[in-house]
């Protein structure tokens, strides 16, 4: 059963470009009161803003670089507490895991796992005193369950990990009306991405393409749910692409 979403307070961290902002726009338009997250493009998070303003009346942004931890952590927090948590950012490695150094598996395991991790943990102490949270997180390509990976391990292992807190929460929280769930993403096109400067060796067929709108509606039809019955699932939404 749906319910009416409008008024609920959604921070989408990413939700400045990529398939953040297709999330952004997609909740604005369901009336959501947003608070948009970007990483040091003040003037993408500008125009994400006032393409969200046309839809909905309160929304709100904020910069904070994703290895500036602390700070990024203290601006997240400020915002709190909030009805819907989405996170839709975190920085790709392709290198193989021999190749991968000290500070490369430091960044990328924060950026994709602890940070996301801490931002929830401190999301989560709102979401029970009010009896309704909604997160939603974003894995890798192929992070559904345990697999192995030839040049993007680090990355993969981190987006993988994430399935573990997302049934956690739904196992402890989902008697305060909170449910946690990933998706799993495969060949979005995005102004990140396009078909000339796709970092895979093999040949990526046109049907398994995916336009990050398809991605923000699996976003809303989720959100919208009154008592969720998808909680700590892990749902590819990859249209079968397999690299």
């Amino acid at each position: 059963m749906s319910h009416n979403i409008k008024k609920k307070k959604a921070m989408i961290i990413g939700g400045s470009g990529g398939i953040g902002k297709h999330i952004s726009l997609t909740l604005a338009k369901l009336g959501v009161n947003l608070i948009i997250h970007g990483g040091k493009d003040r003037d993408k998070l500008n125009t994400t803003l006032k393409e969200c303003k046309k839809h909905t009346t309160e929304v709100s942004g904020f910069l904070a670089e994703i290895s500036r931890e602390k700070e990024f952590i203290e601006r997240c927090v400020s915002f709190m507490p909030v009805d819907i948590l989405i996170i839709s950012a975190g920085p790709v490695l392709y290198k193989e895991i021999a190749e991968t150094t000290e500070d490369e598996w430091d960044f990328i395991v924060k950026a994709n796992f602890t940070l996301p991790s801490i931002i929830i943990s401190k999301a989560l102490k709102g979401m029970i005193e009010n009896g309704y949270g909604r997160i939603i997180l974003m894995g890798g390509n192929n992070t559904d369950h345990i697999r192995g990976y030839k040049r993007i391990a680090a990355y993969s292992a981190a987006k993988t990990a994430l399935g573990v807190i997302a049934k956690s929460i739904a196992n402890s929280y989902s008697k305060y009306n909170i449910s946690c769930n990933i998706l799993c993403p495969g060949v979005v096109l995005t102004e990140y991405q396009d078909k000339s400067s796709l970092p895979f060796s093999v040949k990526v067929e046109n049907h398994f393409f995916t336009d990050g709108e398809d991605i923000a509606e699996i976003v809303a039809d989720i959100v919208k749910k009154e008592k969720p019955v998808l909680n700590g699932a892990i749902i590819s939404v990859d249209k079968g692409f397999r690299p």
